[in-house]
């Protein structure tokens, strides 16, 4: 499903590439979950919660080639009063995350190990662990979120870093989208806009900015009910990034 892996991606990359925003080409579809009715969607819905659950994805690189990847839940854990999935993306490397289903929403938990660039950023339940709300509960077409934000300061060797973040979803529409693994009607469109604003001092001369970047980069991402994420889709540079769903398993309960 690689929900998490995607909007940590955005967030860790954001100093380094810029997102556009590219559409599906197929029509856009009235329906999903209430959606295509004006009535509120419900989130768990297009992420489904399943030990056991796989999926597989064909991932396009930079020099035109492609590559695969994997997504497994592989079981739950208690973590911040809350059931935990154990979600693992593997594509050469593993890395690991946490899903949650609370009653605000669906969240995405980054353990210290994986948030090196945001170690200093801390939460209330757990120092240097990046919490995100990917999607609310219950949300209706046009409406926006607020995934993380944060404005953090830390040092590093000679260097101070000012870094302020703002990462926000909104959902756009349904549309039918075709990929390997099929052709999926009434899929959930969300289009993300990351904002980043950072700027690198020398601790000997904090007056003295030696780098500064400010971004609004942009990523979009369509979630089919019952299955997770079957397509995303960004432009990083005059690069084309494509990430579609191959084949899955195990995501009914």
């Amino acid at each position: 499903m690689k929900m998490a892996r995607l909007a940590i991606a955005v967030l860790f990359l954001a100093a380094f590439v810029v997102f556009l925003p590219l559409g599906c080409s197929s029509d856009d579809d009235n329906g999903g979950d209430g959606g295509g009715n004006g009535g509120s969607i419900t989130a768990i819905n297009y992420v489904p919660l399943v030990v056991g659950a796989h999926w597989e994805y064909q991932d396009s690189l930079n020099d035109g080639s492609y590559d695969t990847s994997t997504t497994d839940i592989t079981g739950t854990t208690e973590m911040m009063d809350y059931e935990s999935y154990i979600f693992v993306d593997a594509d050469g490397e593993s890395d690991t995350y946490y899903i949650q289903n609370r009653s605000d929403g669906i969240y995405q938990i980054v353990l210290p190990s994986a948030a090196k660039l945001l170690r200093a950023m801390n939460t209330i339940q757990y120092e240097d662990t990046m919490v995100m709300r990917f999607i609310p509960a219950t949300f209706n077409i046009g409406d926006s979120w607020t995934v993380y934000e944060n404005d953090t300061i830390y040092d590093e060797t000679v260097y101070r870093y000012y870094m302020s973040t703002e990462f926000v979803q909104q959902a756009q529409g349904f549309e039918t989208v075709s990929v390997p693994a099929g052709t999926f009607s009434n899929c959930l469109k969300l289009f993300s806009t990351l904002n980043v604003d950072m700027t690198v001092v020398m601790l000997s001369d904090t007056t003295d900015t030696i780098y500064s970047y400010d971004s609004e980069s942009h990523g979009t991402t369509w979630l089919a009910s019952g299955v997770g994420m079957v397509k995303y889709m960004s432009e990083e540079s005059e690069s084309l990034s494509v990430s579609v769903l191959i084949s899955y398993s195990g995501v009914s309960k």
